[in-house]
C-alpha cells in the first residue's frame, strides 16, 4: 500500500489507464488467448532464474545505500519504477551488451540534460482529474502522428497534430518552470536530489549485469553449437 501512496497523480493517472486498457482488450478472446501464450513465455524456467538473479544483483547494489542512509522506505517507489521500466527492458536487451559503445551510450543517455527537464516535471503534476485527461490525449495524438507518418496524404493533418504537442509541452514546461521558480526551496532537497540521481546510478551499476548476461548467452549458445562443428570436422 506505502507504493501507492507514494505515486503522485500522473503516475496514478498512467496506472489507472493501464488497467482500464488491459480491462478492456481481455474483454476479446483472441487477446485473452495471446495474453496467456505471452505469460508463459514470460515465467520461461530460465527466463525466471534470470529475473531472480537480477533482483538479487539489485538488492546487492542497493546495500550500500541503505547502510550509509542513501536508501530507505521513501525509495521503494522509485526503485520498483526503474526496476520495471529501466532493468526489465535493459535485461531484455541484452544482447546489445556486446556493442563496444554499449557502456558510453548508457552513461551518456542517463546523464542528458532532458533527464533534469522530464524529472523535474515529474515533481510538478496537476490534479489527478487534468492527469486523468492528459495522459490519453497525450497518448492519443502521438499515435495519431506515428499514424500520420505513415502516408504523405496525412502530411497536413501531421503537422496539426505535432502543433498541438508542442503547445501542450510548451505549456506543460511554463507551468514547471513556474512551480520551480516559485517554490525552489522544497525542489532543492536532498530527497529531490536523491529521487533524480537514484536512476542514474542505479542504471550506470546495473551495466556490468548486463553485460554479464550477454557474455552467458553468447557462450552458452557457443557450447549448444559446438557438438554440431565437432561432428562435421572430418
Amino acid at each position: 500500500m506505502r507504493f501507492f501512496s507514494e505515486l503522485n497523480n500522473r503516475e496514478l493517472s498512467i496506472i489507472i489507464w493501464i488497467v482500464i486498457f488491459i480491462i478492456w482488450a481481455l474483454t476479446y478472446k483472441t487477446v485473452r488467448a495471446t495474453s496467456i501464450s505471452l505469460i508463459k513465455a514470460f515465467f520461461a524456467k530460465k527466463l525466471v532464474w534470470g529475473y531472480l538473479l537480477m533482483l538479487l544483483y539489485i538488492a546487492i547494489i542497493i546495500y550500500p545505500f541503505y547502510v550509509f542512509g542513501l536508501w530507505g522506505v521513501h525509495w521503494i517507489k522509485n526503485t520498483i519504477l526503474w526496476i520495471i521500466c529501466v532493468a526489465f527492458v535493459m535485461l531484455m536487451q541484452f544482447s546489445k551488451a556486446t556493442d563496444k559503445n554499449y557502456f558510453k551510450n548508457s552513461v551518456r543517455d542517463n546523464l542528458k540534460i532532458l533527464i533534469i527537464l522530464e524529472f523535474i516535471i515529474n515533481i510538478y503534476v496537476f490534479s489527478l482529474w487534468i492527469e486523468l485527461i492528459l495522459v490519453p490525449s497525450s497518448a492519443l495524438i502521438g499515435g495519431m502522428i506515428a499514424i500520420a507518418e505513415t502516408d504523405e496524404q496525412y502530411k497536413s493533418v501531421k503537422k496539426l497534430l505535432n502543433f498541438v504537442l508542442s503547445f501542450m509541452g510548451i505549456v506543460l514546461v511554463a507551468y514547471v518552470f513556474y512551480k520551480a521558480s516559485t517554490d525552489f526551496g522544497n525542489l532543492a532537497t536532498k530527497k529531490n536530489l536523491i529521487d533524480f540521481s537514484l536512476p542514474i546510478v542505479l542504471t550506470i551499476m546495473f551495466l556490468p549485469f548486463v553485460y554479464l548476461t550477454a557474455l552467458y548467452s553468447n557462450y552458452e549458445t557457443l557450447f549448444v553449437r559446438m557438438p554440431f562443428f565437432i561432428k562435421v570436422i572430418p
